[in-house]
């Protein structure tokens, strides 16, 4: 069976790639997914022993969507089925596992976000091998605005889970802008193995300032469905059956906002500049110039 290429949308933590997951979701011809990471191990019985206490939550994405795509409701029990029908296929590669989610949603295309691989090239891998075929969109942001979001959510606690470190310092010090380049190197290399065709950029100030425009360009690029409707619907990622949290035991992966909050969220970008002490560094330190230049070729200042 040929498969319809999925898209993915590559996001740093702090970028909200769930909700622009969601607006291509709400398009006719595609349909959106949370984070699944199943390309975080090569097969479900790996992944069912490495997702466990503090990464846990990295299951809670899979297991909302085989709740709801096999028990047809996202509830407590459709949770359990989900756990159940996982233990059942341990044997499968979790390639397998992602095509037959692929195969669930056909002929629409699937939309989901990943984050987790960007920091793991063996799990870049499996995906790029799992779906040859596959869009990617970066979903970009000014890096002092990602840092801020980073650092304002527990302490910057992801930056400090991935080894976003300035060790220049001492003692060393958690720098979300380490983060921003470690995911941007993670980019680098999905965009270096596919086609420029399909591998598509898109800033996030740009579709929170003007989302009709940002997701038509954005849809056309996909081949997906551009008329008045269709926008209509992608101008709606909140009404995705993924916004909001999830039932007990798959809470989370529900980060999916309304484009009216994406604007509030995103800082305007006058009043952000790529030189001047980061503010979440206490000893007025700057973006190294590496990054400094990165940014600057994505169009920010």
């Amino acid at each position: 069976m040929t498969l319809p290429p999925p898209v993915f949308v590559l996001a740093a933590p702090g970028v909200p790639g769930q909700t622009l997951a969601a607006a291509l979701g709400r398009n006719p011809g595609a349909y959106d997914l949370p984070e699944c990471n199943l390309e975080l191990s090569a097969s479900v019985d790996s992944l069912l022993r490495e997702m466990t206490g503090m990464r846990q939550g990295q299951m809670h994405g899979l297991l909302r969507s085989l709740s709801h795509l096999l028990a047809g409701e996202q509830s407590m029990a459709g949770v359990e089925m989900a756990r159940r029908w996982l233990t059942r296929h341990m044997h499968l590669p979790t390639a397998a596992v992602a095509q037959r989610l692929v195969a669930m949603i056909a002929p629409r295309r699937v939309v989901m976000p990943v984050t987790s691989a960007l920091f793991d090239p063996g799990a870049a891998e499996r995906l790029l091998a799992a779906f040859p075929r596959a869009d990617f969109v970066h979903l970009q942001m000014h890096p002092v605005a990602q840092g801020g979001a980073v650092m304002g959510r527990f302490g910057g606690a992801a930056a400090l889970l991935l080894g976003a470190v300035d060790d220049s310092v001492s003692p060393p010090m958690t720098d979300a802008q380490e983060l921003w380049g470690m995911a941007e190197d993670g980019v680098a290399m999905v965009r270096a193995a596919v086609p420029s065709s399909r591998f598509h950029a898109l800033r996030v100030e740009d579709l929170a300032a003007d989302p009709a425009r940002a997701l038509v360009v954005l849809a056309d690029a996909l081949h997906l469905a551009t008329d008045p409707a269709a926008v209509s619907r992608m101008l709606r990622p909140e009404d995705s059956a993924f916004a909001g949290p999830g039932p007990f035991g798959a809470h989370l992966a529900g980060d999916v906002l309304d484009l009216a909050a994406l604007r509030a969220a995103i800082p305007a970008e006058a009043a952000l500049s790529l030189t001047g002490a980061l503010p979440w560094r206490p000893d007025g330190v700057g973006l190294r110039p590496a990054l400094r230049d990165q940014a600057k070729a994505m169009g920010y200042r």
